[in-house]
């Protein structure tokens, strides 16, 4: 009888696993309906189960197949891991005797437009009155993990009221995006840059706008202007939103010192690291009237001998960051 007729999962699929499936409602495991996993035999096939995650087949009978209820699940295609092809084997076992051959099954996927676009915007960022500033990659960047790679398709769909997005082509061309211009096409990234040109006498018609220094003298931020781009692969649209920061004209240079108490030395009292900026005898202080701490960049010229300067994340400057 079918039922009687055991077939064994010797190699477990790479990309997926097997699975019972109710052949009316094809999208409901089995796993949900009943334990697919029968008693182990041995310790040894107990210990193999446990690592099977659940709903898994470690074996199914003949009955199931003949019912359509023995299915291959393609489980593992996100986040940028896909295959093309995938394998497994089987044996059958009767109660007293099992297959002499092995079975092995090779099943080929089918690719789908199943991933949505990776779309990264930095949320905020900063521009100087009256400037202008390219989306690098830092900025913004898109990508799509299909395979095959979708075309992706930017267009944006909100539009800055205090300046322009502007497409610069390598070879010269330049135009101002509009609501109805084509969208730019993925692949073109590499050809072209997007700026962001603001546009000072746009501040005039902000309230207490004037020039800007009437809220050049209140903070920092003169105003705040943003846009919305919406990223499509045909199937999936992914839509992001950006604030650009208006900052006063930078105008004034950083400037750069060291403490000069205890002759500018750096000192490590007894302990293996400290920050450069610590308040205090050889502490590195950095200085400029119209750019934020956050815009500044440092740049080291010479690294030292006997140590090394790193970057840390945000910590308690009490708990040291060495191992």
């Amino acid at each position: 009888m079918d039922s009687e007729i055991q077939l064994h999962v010797i190699q477990q699929p790479l990309w997926g696993h097997l699975s019972l499936m109710d052949p009316v409602a094809m999208t409901t495991p089995a796993s949900a309906q009943l334990d697919v996993i029968v008693e182990a035999e041995s310790e040894a096939e107990a210990e193999a189960e446990q690592q099977v995650p659940v709903g898994q087949l470690l074996r199914f009978n003949m009955a199931d197949v003949r019912r359509i209820r023995v299915h291959y699940v393609n489980s593992r295609h996100s986040g940028g891991i896909e295959s093309l092809a995938d394998v497994f084997s089987l044996r059958a076992y009767d109660g007293n005797f099992s297959s002499v051959a092995t079975l092995e099954i090779k099943v080929a996927i089918n690719p789908v437009n199943d991933e949505p676009p990776r779309v990264r915007l930095l949320g905020r960022f900063s521009v100087p009155l009256g400037e202008a500033r390219v989306l690098t990659p830092h900025l913004f960047a898109v990508s799509d993990h299909d395979v095959p790679r979708d075309v992706l398709q930017i267009r944006f769909t909100e539009f800055p009221r205090l300046g322009q997005l502007r497409v610069h082509w390598r070879h010269g061309e330049e135009y101002t995006i509009r609501l109805q211009s084509s969208p730019i096409t993925e692949a073109y990234l590499g050809m072209l840059n997007i700026f962001y040109v603001q546009n000072a006498s746009a501040l005039a018609l902000l309230p207490g706008g004037g020039d800007g220094t009437e809220l050049m003298s209140a903070s920092r931020v003169l105003a705040v202007d943003e846009f919305a781009v919406s990223v499509s692969d045909g199937r999936h649209s992914v839509l992001r939103r950006a604030q650009i920061l208006i900052r006063p004209a930078n105008l004034i240079a950083p400037r750069l010192r060291v403490d000069q108490r205890a002759d500018g030395w750096l000192t490590l009292d007894g302990v293996p690291w400290r920050r450069l900026d610590h308040p205090g005898p050889g502490g590195l202080i950095v200085e400029d009237d119209d750019t934020p701490e956050d815009d500044l960049i440092l740049t080291l010229i010479e690294a030292p001998r006997l140590g090394r300067i790193e970057r840390l994340p945000r910590i308690d400057p009490s708990v040291s960051p060495l191992r």
